[in-house]
């Protein structure tokens, strides 16, 4: 059985949204799309390097301004598109970014799951909040997992994986402060469009514990989307 429910958590840098996304992914057996993730690893891929818009995009992200909407949009609804062709729900950490993506997203969302099974979801934090998460954590090449308040001591350099840890270049404190100022410039006036959309932008308090902030998003993703949750809880 097909599972047709869609969630999208946004929040500052330093928010949680990947470790709070990976948490619903295991709850509602999603999968979870990390778009920051994804333009990562593409723009430092390889094999493209030659390429000249990658080149492009390599550059504007490693400043820590947003990608070209237009190129993110395509290459985001690419990836929700193969996600849906194997069954699965997904959950989004960082996408859409803009209101442009949500224009064009959103119509890709509700054509694949429906308008009534999306649930859009803030986690809000402080800017002081996201510059100390952010400057403290470590990052594993590996797998991806966030290592939390290291201040730049490694915990033995390396993740359970066994992959090394480092530290991202989105992650000093001059991108950090230009990526808040994307998000509030660039990412919060999508809002506005998703509520004339007809949808609701759920909030919780991001400044709790992660495992708070995990209970808290479970409850209102049941409570949003009540049939296809309560279908999926069933199954397991």
């Amino acid at each position: 059985m097909k599972n047709e429910i869609a969630v999208i958590l946004f929040g500052p840098p330093g928010a949680g949204k990947t470790t709070q996304a990976e948490h619903l992914k295991t709850t509602f057996r999603l999968a979870h799309i990390d778009s920051g993730r994804l333009i990562e690893r593409t723009v430092h891929d390889p094999a493209k390097q030659d390429d000249p818009v990658i080149a492009r995009e390599r550059s504007i992200f490693d400043s820590g301004v947003l990608n070209t909407p237009e190129w993110v949009a395509h290459l985001i609804a690419m990836e929700l598109r193969t996600v849906h062709e194997t069954g699965h729900g997904v959950v989004f950490s960082g996408s859409p970014r803009t209101l442009y993506e949500a224009q064009v997203l959103t119509p890709v969302l509700e054509q694949l799951y429906g308008h009534d099974n999306i649930a859009f979801i803030k986690i809000a934090v402080s800017p002081e909040t996201s510059l100390i998460r952010n400057t403290r954590r470590l990052v594993c090449k590996k797998c991806g997992k966030i290592y939390q308040g290291f201040a730049g001591a490694e915990p033995a350099g390396f993740c359970d994986c066994g992959g090394r840890l480092t530290t991202r270049i989105l992650d000093t404190a001059e991108a950090i402060k230009t990526r808040l100022d994307q998000y509030h410039n660039r990412t919060a006036p999508l809002f506005r469009f998703l509520m004339e959309r007809g949808y609701a932008i759920n909030e919780t308090d991001g400044e709790r514990g992660p495992d708070e902030i995990a209970k808290d998003l479970k409850n209102i993703v049941l409570r949003t989307l009540t049939i296809n949750t309560r279908d999926n809880e069933n199954q397991k």
